[in-house]
């Protein structure tokens, strides 16, 4: 998943307060990187780009309907391919998996 599916799916989690700081620390990348991005998803109509009420000088971006739609597919692509994945490993080497997902995710936290 690139970085622009990795934002698509934080602003559909975070709809009234997703600004550029806020994605860049959530995924440890430069604001000019986000801020690129941004652009990109606007210029494809899957994000608006609003004033802040609480501070003039910043921004606040969100779906449109079409980024809705775009991060309703993203999410049945990654379930199918958990489900694919599952299929593939068998229920032991499945339970195995989770199992190791869920330590790393603790040792990262």
């Amino acid at each position: 998943m690139g970085t622009e599916n990795f934002i698509l799916t934080y602003l559909g989690e975070h709809p009234d307060n997703a600004t550029p700081r806020e994605i860049s620390q959530r995924f440890n990348i430069t604001v000019a990187r986000v801020s690129t991005v941004l652009k990109h998803l606007e210029a494809k109509q899957l994000i608006t780009r609003t004033i802040n009420p609480a501070d003039k000088r910043k921004f606040i971006f969100a779906l449109t309907d079409l980024g809705k739609q775009k991060v309703t597919e993203l999410s049945q692509n990654r379930y199918n391919d958990l489900i694919d994945l599952v299929d593939y490993l068998g229920e032991e080497d499945a339970k195995d998996y989770i199992r190791i997902l869920k330590k790393l995710a603790v040792r990262n936290a």
